[in-house]
């Protein structure tokens, strides 16, 4: 691991999705939001941004809070 990078990353339109199930089927999850951007006409520019609340090996429980948006 090296050491941490500040960088800008310029804003825009963003696509979530909260994947939950085992980590070797997370391309599945993938090919759901590329498929949803292609959809719209849209194009996904790099770098991606990923958020993992647990890494692969690990039980992932995703919390109500977080699936709900904020609402």
């Amino acid at each position: 691991i090296g050491d941490p990078r500040i960088r800008h990353l310029p804003g825009g339109r963003c696509v979530s999705l909260v994947h939950k199930g085992p980590y070797e089927e997370i391309h599945r999850s993938w090919a759901r939001v590329m498929g949803y951007v292609q959809e719209k006409g849209w194009t996904a520019t790099l770098p991606y941004r990923e958020i993992y609340l647990k890494g692969p090996g690990m039980k992932v429980q995703v919390t109500r809070n977080l699936r709900r948006n904020g609402r």
